[in-house]
Parts: structure tokens; C-alpha cells; sequence
């Protein structure tokens, strides 16, 4: 994921969180794992907007970003701290 062309952007800015089972409320139905970057919100916005331009989503949440042909999905969320 540090190699992707949009995320390698803002790599240094970024804290991966994995979230299993126990987080039930950020886990989907269909996994066992979640894959969670936090980073400032302008930082997000960018990401989002990276994904968007490029055509590879069309939300605007941040929420089910794709990795490498929909093989799996990650979330980016604003650091509350």
C-alpha cells in the first residue's frame, strides 16, 4: 500500500490502525479485518480527492477506498488528536 500512487503521497502522514472482530462497529459483515488510515483532515480530503480525480471511487466519505482491483478495501478517518 506505500507503493500506491495516490496514498505514497502523504505515506509519512498517515497511521494505519487494523481493527478485527472486537470493533464490531467498524467492521463489516463480510471481514474480519478492517484497515483504518488516520491522518489530519486536510490530509483525508486530499486522499479522497486523489481517489476521486482518478476515477477509482465516487464517493466522497473516505469510506471503502479499493486496493489493487477490489482484492480488499481501507477506510481514512480524521485523527481526533
Amino acid at each position: 500500500m506505500s507503493k500506491h500512487p495516490i496514498l505514497s503521497r502523504y505515506w509519512d502522514k498517515l497511521s494505519l490502525v487494523v481493527k478485527g472482530n472486537v470493533s464490531r462497529g467498524n467492521c463489516d459483515e463480510y471481514s474480519d479485518t478492517d484497515f483504518v488510515f488516520f491522518c489530519d483532515e486536510v490530509i483525508r480530503e486530499d486522499i479522497v480527492r486523489g481517489y476521486l480525480e482518478a476515477g477509482l471511487i465516487t464517493r466522497e466519505d473516505g469510506v471503502f477506498l479499493p486496493i489493487a482491483d477490489w482484492a480488499g478495501h481501507y477506510h481514512v478517518r480524521r485523527s481526533l488528536c
